[in-house]
């Protein structure tokens, strides 16, 4: 979407520096503003954001999943069962499926951020579009696969074939016969030169993971709005309801046989190579330097463009999709994650709780790598969610100096300061006056132009990895969970 130039020029600058003019307005509270359920009320967490002394930590949603979580792994070294941290990181996210069966389902996009040792990489996981959209009927796909060719030749073979009637009814790949969660933990291990497989941690799972899963914060709110759809299906009917009542927080769900689910996923597509069916990372965009403060000392890529904000153009979605973070670091090892999709009204298979969906786009979720160009120098990473134009605040972190952090406690307080948010149809900008200063809240009554108050914007989580500490940095505005262990 495009703002005229010379407006949002001076509405960016005035926000960043404060120099507002012109007629006060009232500051409207939230839950009228916008129909997104995340700009409402929520309680926050205890404010630890950081672990500034230790280098074990997790993070999940799910007070009671977390207590289970810590037991299981403690039980398995009391077993004498010695994991790895990525292994550790898949037993991880192959139990969120059964905490988040709507976002962490097996048709899920998976990003994940990893540190390994002061190594970064990003990862994302997603069905091979180019493929899916290129073939009109399975044969072709199949044939295209198994002749190992490009993306490019496939899609310039596809243009050319004259499609027939007969043809276009054949079966179609569909993206939600993918599963690109488990793709993705399957890689990680391999990626982690792992010595265990995606099957024999779900049997470990199966094995010694005994532990009550019950709804709580976060899925109790997908199964209260989607009630009227899930009752149209006798499998959730008979998962998710009792009587003609939709289950509540704190009531049992079924626990998923881990060994069976990934029998099923190794088998589909098994005379195709799955590395062909999936895409494993993602397009990072090298980040003009000229438009931050200090990034001279910095390398900045992320998964979008962040000058067209510098150029006057907003990446507005209708609406933000929920994401499931979670996480874990051992040592110098952190591996973090994002599970997200549109969830549907339809299982994965007809008697299971995981539930399918669609895998949105990817300016739904911002990630960002900030690479040191000389030693002593922090490496940082970044992920934002839950909301409309993740963009506009790595545009606004970045500007408002993040790239001075030195330290943990110096990239916590820049996720503390306040945040805007401009939206459009019509212009309006929605500020968290609580979190503001004196000064800020002054200046921002000058602005002419409606103003709306949230009690949170966004949700941004990151790491950052120095050689004195390596750490997690999350926010009070989190409803996850991070355990310094």
């Amino acid at each position: 979407m495009f703002i005229p130039l010379q407006f949002l020029k001076h509405l960016l600058l005035a926000l960043l520096l404060f120099t507002l003019t012109n007629c006060a307005f009232v500051i409207k509270q939230s839950g009228n503003f916008d129909e997104n359920p995340y700009y409402q009320k929520k309680e926050l967490l205890p404010p630890k954001t950081f672990c500034p002394h230790n280098k074990r930590m997790l993070i999940t949603s799910g007070l009671l999943f977390k207590e289970n979580f810590m037991a299981f792994l403690s039980k398995l070294q009391n077993a004498n069962i010695v994991l790895t941290p990525i292994e550790k990181f898949v037993l991880l996210a192959l139990l969120q499926q059964n905490l988040r069966p709507d976002l962490a389902s097996p048709t899920a996009r998976l990003q994940v951020l990893t540190n390994n040792h002061g190594k970064q990489q990003y990862f994302n996981f997603i069905p091979n579009k180019e493929l899916i959209v290129a073939m009109n009927d399975f044969a072709v796909l199949e044939k295209s696969i198994k002749e190992s060719l490009p993306a490019e030749e496939v899609l310039e073979d596809s243009k050319n074939k004259k499609r027939t009637a007969k043809s276009a009814s054949k079966p179609i790949l569909k993206s939600a016969s993918f599963f690109p969660y488990l793709f993705g933990l399957e890689q990680l291990l391999k990626s982690f030169n792992s010595s265990r497989s995606l099957l024999q941690l779900a049997e470990i799972i199966d094995k010694h993971y005994h532990y009550a899963f019950k709804v709580e914060k976060g899925f109790d709110q997908f199964l209260a709005s989607m009630a009227p759809s899930l009752a149209s299906s006798e499998t959730w009917k008979r998962y998710f309801f009792r009587e003609d009542e939709i289950i509540t927080k704190g009531e049992l769900l079924p626990k998923i046989n881990y060994s069976k689910l990934i029998q099923n996923y190794l088998q589909s597509f098994s005379d195709l190579p799955r590395e062909k069916l999936y895409s494993k990372k993602t397009r990072m965009v090298e980040q003009n330097a000229d438009i931050f403060p200090n990034a001279s000392l910095f390398s900045i890529s992320c998964n979008q463009d962040l000058s067209l904000y510098n150029q006057n153009k907003l990446n507005i979605s209708a609406t933000s999709v929920e994401t499931n973070i979670f996480g874990i670091q051992e040592g110098d090892v952190s591996i973090l994650a994002a599970s997200l999709q549109s969830p549907s009204s339809a299982p994965i298979y007809k008697d299971s709780i995981l539930i399918s969906g669609g895998i949105p786009s990817d300016e739904y979720n911002l990630v960002c790598l900030l690479v040191p160009k000389e030693k002593g120098m922090p490496q940082i990473s970044f992920l934002i969610d839950h909301d409309r134009d993740p963009g506009q605040h790595a545009y606004h972190l970045l500007r408002k100096g993040l790239l001075k952090s030195r330290s943990a406690k110096d990239f916590d307080h820049y996720l503390k300061s306040s945040r805007y948010l401009i939206l459009q149809n019509p212009l309006r900008l929605i500020v968290e006056s609580q979190r503001m200063q004196s000064s800020e809240t002054e200046q921002t009554f000058k602005l002419n132009l409606p103003i709306y108050n949230a009690n949170s914007i966004a949700r941004i989580i990151g790491h950052i990895y120095t050689t004195d500490e390596s750490t997690f940095v999350t926010e009070e505005r989190s409803e996850d969970i991070l355990t310094c262990l």
